[in-house]
């Protein structure tokens, strides 16, 4: 990978339903060994604008990357306009935390979220990394 980030490539999957041209259901699956894992979330049909200080611009609004490389860090830029958003009405999750992220992780990634909600997305663009 470019950056040298610790990822891992497995089989995925989504389904994405509409209603009056908006995103109503969505279902991201990924494979672990032989379980399929997944995240899906019935929306809200109201898009709405991020608002500054909001819990969707903090999770949805990073534009610096960074990762170990060569004993240091690199530190890279990603651009991209700012993204609108549609809340959740339902969220289910099955993951296998444990598996995915380790023992240490599987409590706390395994409660109910807290929130949840769907970027629009866009095209971004990434910087050439430099090291600091």
């Amino acid at each position: 990978n470019l950056f040298n980030e610790n990822y891992i490539a497995l089989k995925t999957d989504s389904e994405l339903k509409f209603e009056n041209s908006s995103p109503s259901q969505i279902k991201y699956s990924w494979r672990v060994d032989n379980n399929w894992n997944y995240i899906y979330i019935s929306l809200d049909k109201d898009k709405k604008e991020l608002l500054t200080d909001s819990e969707q611009e903090f999770i949805s609004e990073h534009y610096w990357g960074y990762s170990s490389s060569n004993g240091g860090t690199t530190e890279y830029r990603v651009e991209h306009p700012k993204w609108n958003y549609w809340d959740s009405i339902n969220t289910e999750i099955e993951v296998d935390t444990a598996k995915l992220y380790g023992p240490e992780f599987a409590e706390v990634l395994s409660c109910k979220p807290h929130s949840a909600f769907l970027a629009e997305g866009s095209e971004i663009s990434v910087s050439h990394g430099q090291q600091i």
